[in-house]
């Protein structure tokens, strides 16, 4: 039987890798929430922004936190200079999220 150790590395190393295929896809993610915002689907831009957000959250990526809420915030006001410049910034988080993996 493993030891209390022993499952809290496995599930370490099982997280570390959802975390990381969860980085790999966020391109996708954002690339979704920026082809909603083109289409004035602000709605959907602030439910993508929210499970973002959440997901983000629960993997250790605190960062996203702010600028994913600020965008949440930004489509309750139709705000599309605002909506550009928070997919902007959850983007770049998003390469630099990206870059110890590649």
């Amino acid at each position: 039987m493993a030891t209390r150790k022993e499952r809290r590395r496995a599930f370490e190393v099982k997280l570390a890798g959802m975390r990381a295929a969860y980085v790999r896809d966020l391109p996708d993610r954002i690339a979704a929430m920026r082809a909603s915002a083109a289409a004035g689907d602000y709605r959907e831009v602030a439910r993508l922004a929210h499970a973002l957000r959440g997901t983000g959250g629960s993997y250790g990526l605190r960062e996203l936190v702010s600028p994913t809420l600020a965008l949440e915030e930004a489509c309750e006001q139709s705000d599309d200079d605002a909506v550009r410049e928070h997919l902007d910034a959850i983007e770049a988080l998003a390469e630099a999220f990206r870059a110890p993996l590649d």
